[in-house]
């Protein structure tokens, strides 16, 4: 066992009695930015759950009904873990409720699926106790927040488009460059239910390559999107969390069987469509960035911000990326940090 793994797991295991929210129903991203820097830079660990930790509440006082079975389903799911982990392996249960995943992706601003892929990547590294805890946490919130997108395709259609050309083809609502203040989740469900296309265009995408070479493609469309789409600043927050469900993605593509992963990433994908219809105007800036990788990803861990954090890991794994794209993707957040 090295320090990193030590520290990752005691920070994991603070996370036992507390909520999977704080403040106005914030997702907690502990657990997810502590596997973040294990990857990136486990000494910054210490000093990030020193910093974030504080800010949790316990989980008896969670005000959300919803929420308080949390415990409860997290115990069970951790037990069931632990049974099927001698003849079937740590992710057995993973597996198991991968189906039910893959359907409900975007409740929460894409944060269910977060912290199952971040639970699961940790633990496939490094089989502990503390670790499929989380994953149990981790399937729990997923179940518990879950939520079905608006207009979700007909994948029996004859398919034509790449996500490329789909994103292109689709035009933005028509309140996409209005600033709506409040969480993710419910501007992205009412504009994308509002939208006359979006179910037609997602119908349309091909999805005869691979799982992983499209859950690669979903990731580069997510940080162009970012990168030349036409958005307020308010909305590069937003648009971060694509780019990190989409590597979320592409992390659990490579754990699932097949068929699961194709339904994972058709429904990812079918969230992208619907975050650039609400979201995004015309795709067409240019990417602006002159700092390199290695630099902004040292900002990154420097600055011990959450979304920062899982962002440079995201984007840290170079395959199917421009290097100036995931520079500008990382340095469009960066930015608004040191601002």
């Amino acid at each position: 066992m090295n320090a990193a793994n030590t520290s990752a797991r005691l920070a994991l295991a603070s996370l036992a009695h507390t909520s999977p929210e704080y403040g106005p129903a914030l997702t907690d991203h502990a657990a997810m930015a502590i596997e973040a820097l294990e990857r990136l830079d486990p000494a910054a660990i210490e000093p990030f759950a020193s910093r974030y930790l504080v800010r949790l509440r316990p989980i008896d006082r969670e005000p959300d009904p919803l929420l308080r079975g949390f415990v409860d389903a997290a115990a069970a799911l951790e037990r069931r873990i632990e049974r099927r982990i001698e003849h079937e392996g740590a992710l057995a249960v993973l597996a198991e409720r991968a189906p039910a995943l893959a359907e409900r992706v975007a409740g929460a601003a894409f944060h269910g699926l977060l912290r199952v892929a971040h639970a699961a990547r940790g633990l496939a590294r490094d089989d502990h106790p503390a670790r499929r805890a989380e994953l149990g946490r981790a399937l729990a919130y997923a179940a518990l927040r879950g939520a079905v997108l608006p207009h979700r395709p007909d994948v029996t259609q004859r398919a034509t488009l790449s996500l490329s050309q789909a994103l292109a083809q689709l035009d933005p609502a028509p309140d996409a460059l209005v600033r709506r203040p409040g969480l993710i989740t419910p501007t992205l469900f009412a504009r994308a239910a509002a939208h006359p296309a979006l179910g037609a265009v997602s119908a349309q995408l091909r999805r005869d390559a691979d799982p992983v070479s499209r859950a690669l493609e979903l990731r580069r469309e997510a940080a162009l999107l970012l990168c030349r789409g036409e958005h307020g600043p308010e909305v590069t927050f937003t648009l971060l969390h694509a780019i990190t469900a989409s590597e979320a993605v592409l992390t659990l593509t490579r754990m699932l069987s097949t068929e699961t992963a194709r339904a994972l990433v058709d429904e990812a994908s079918h969230a992208l469509l619907a975050m650039r219809v609400a979201f995004v105007g015309a795709l067409d800036r240019p990417l602006a960035t002159t700092a390199s990788w290695a630099e902004l990803r040292s900002r990154a861990v420097a600055s011990l911000d959450d979304h920062a954090i899982k962002l440079a890991a995201a984007l840290d794994q170079p395959e199917g990326l421009d290097d100036d794209l995931r520079c500008a993707a990382l340095d469009a957040w960066l930015s608004q940090l040191d601002a």
